[in-house]
């Protein structure tokens, strides 16, 4: 961990650290030991002697950076932080006295089913680090779950998880991109998408939704089975709702292509697309004929919703028993419901008609489950398909990385209504959209953003979620602990539109490196949901060899 101090005596405090550094098999975490000032002195004298100042100097350039807790990247990563930083205020004392994040464990367990898996032990996970609304579970410990302990909507992945306690086979991976979602219905809130004025955001949007469903069919291998083709996905369904007519009709469906498209090219083998009100069908209906057109390359209506698309099988299933979506704390609980109605079908407790309604042809001999949100864009690497099947088989739930998507100004194209004022002092790629709504694409770090090919990796970066911490949270007219604490900046736009009053403004996200999936929406994210990060490596992860 490093600590920042704004003072002449911290910062020659900071010089004489030293640097103890613990590896393991899976990161590199390094802490900070302030020794007494006579003690100080001395070891500095013996590095004098050693000849290794230049190694001092680089730590104290290093425990004087800027960010307030920034476990250092990997060997094999490089990113650019040469930038220019606003002054801070000091810390707070039990901010200061925060140990730094313990190194990662290489899960040992994981080597039963394959020691190509890398994966974080899931004692150096939090429990909103393993919520995405999404997981794959293998069959038995699918129909493990509890009914009721699913009280909330959010309960059908904490459920999944273990609750307050993760249980051991719960895995997450170390390199993001291994098994990761990107959400959607946040970036849309935070924009107003469905309330834009001339429908110039709206369509922006349309187009990346397109773009990036029609490259996933592209890419969807359908000439092999998948190694997952045994697995059957459910999507929990509730459409949008806007003003303007039409607009939140036709996202919905088409966030639901987009969605079946990820799923379409791992190969899962089945969709069941779940939902309770008789509206839902229509959207559904339209997601599929979508995909059935561009996969099939006609355009024949379809007079049902239950279509195949490749090796995959999709239908809908309306849930009319309404005690399977109703608790004491919610009304509609559709998670909840698609998990009551897929187990009774894969024990057997159905008619055989309503069976086959939810499993296909297939019957009970689904061996995994997938559950997801109807804005979630699913993303692994094919080769690893046969090791997390390995995995799975051992008795290994997997939970993704749920990516974040941050409104950021190099995401909109140039408009032809773009204004003269605002252009002369900055280049503005989206003035059609309120200003201080996106990240500015002028200023460092938030310029320098990373794509994520296929060749690369993300690898994880401890349990610092450092943009809802101390300082960065302390006097906030809003929440900064939940899902939206990246949001509370892009509110209003900065007083100060300076470099330096820019980067005060946005300073939560500062410590963030920016990145889009190239093989993804190409949409700019920085941290999942909840904070925690990701550095891009061109390497694997921890310096593992795949094989």
């Amino acid at each position: 961990m490093v600590i920042r101090s704004n003072n002449s005596d911290d910062d020659k405090r900071a010089a004489t650290a030293t640097a103890t550094t613990t590896t393991t098999e899976s990161s590199k975490v390094y802490s900070l030991t302030n020794g007494r000032c006579v003690l100080c002195m001395a070891f500095l004298g013996f590095l004098a002697i050693g000849g290794l100042m230049s190694s001092t100097r680089d730590l104290k350039q290093w425990a004087s950076s800027y960010y307030t807790i920034d476990p250092p990247l990997p060997t094999n990563v490089t990113t650019k932080r040469d930038m220019k930083v606003p002054p801070r205020k000091p810390m707070s004392k039990l901010h200061q006295a925060r140990a730094p994040p313990k190194p990662l464990q290489n899960d040992k367990s994981s080597r039963s089913a394959s020691n190509q898996l890398h994966l974080i032990h899931h004692k150096e996970l939090a429990l909103h680090d393993y919520f995405s609304d999404s997981w794959l579970l293998p069959r038995k410990n699918f129909l493990d779950m509890q009914l009721d302990r699913i009280g909330i909507v959010e309960d059908a992945c904490f459920e999944a998880i273990g609750k307050r306690n993760p249980r051991a086979s719960s895995k997450m991976f170390v390199d993001w991109t291994h098994f990761l979602v990107e959400h959607l219905s946040k970036w849309w809130k935070v924009l107003h998408i469905l309330d834009d004025p001339d429908g110039s955001l709206f369509q922006h949007t349309l187009q990346r939704l397109e773009s990036y469903w029609h490259r996933a069919v592209t890419d969807a291998a359908t000439s092999k089975r998948s190694p997952l083709h045994e697995t059957i996905a459910m999507i929990a369904f509730a459409p949008y709702h806007g003003k303007a007519p039409g607009r939140a009709e036709y996202l919905t469906s088409l966030s639901l292509a987009a969605t079946i498209s990820s799923i379409y090219k791992v190969g899962f083998g089945r969709v069941v697309v779940t939902g309770m009100e008789d509206d839902d069908e229509d959207y559904v209906r339209q997601a599929f004929q979508l995909l059935h057109n561009k996969v099939h390359r006609h355009t024949a209506a379809l007079n049902s919703t239950a279509a195949n698309i490749g090796m995959t099988e999709l239908t809908y299933v309306q849930m009319t028993n309404r005690s399977w979506t109703t608790t004491k704390w919610v009304e509609l609980n559709i998670p909840r419901g698609s998990v009551h109605g897929m187990q009774l079908a894969l024990s057997g407790q159905m008619v055989a008609e309503e069976q086959e309604q939810w499993l296909g042809s297939s019957g009970t001999d689904w061996k995994y489950v997938d559950l997801t949100e109807p804005d979630t864009l699913l993303h692994t690497k094919s080769w690893l398909l046969p090791m997390m099947k390995d995995g799975l088989d051992s008795g290994m739930s997997f939970f993704p990385h749920r990516l974040q998507p941050l409104p950021h100004e190099l995401d909109f194209p140039i408009m032809a209504n773009t204004s003269a004022t605002a252009t002369t002092k900055k280049q503005h790629y989206a003035s059609f959209v309120n200003e201080g709504h996106y990240l500015p694409g002028h200023v460092q770090p938030f310029s320098n953003v990373t794509i994520l090919d296929e060749d690369y990796s993300c690898c994880d970066g401890g349990g610092a979620w450092v943009g809802r911490m101390e300082p960065f949270c302390r006097g906030a007219k809003e929440p900064c602990g939940g899902s939206m604490w990246w949001s509370t900046s892009l509110n209003k736009p900065p007083k100060d539109t300076t470099d330096e009053g820019i980067l005060e403004h946005y300073q939560k996200l500062v410590p963030y490196p920016m990145m889009r999936l190239g093989y993804g929406t190409r949409l700019v994210f920085a941290s999942t949901n909840h904070g925690r990060r990701c550095f891009p490596s061109k390497t694997p992860c921890g310096n593992v060899t795949y094989y």
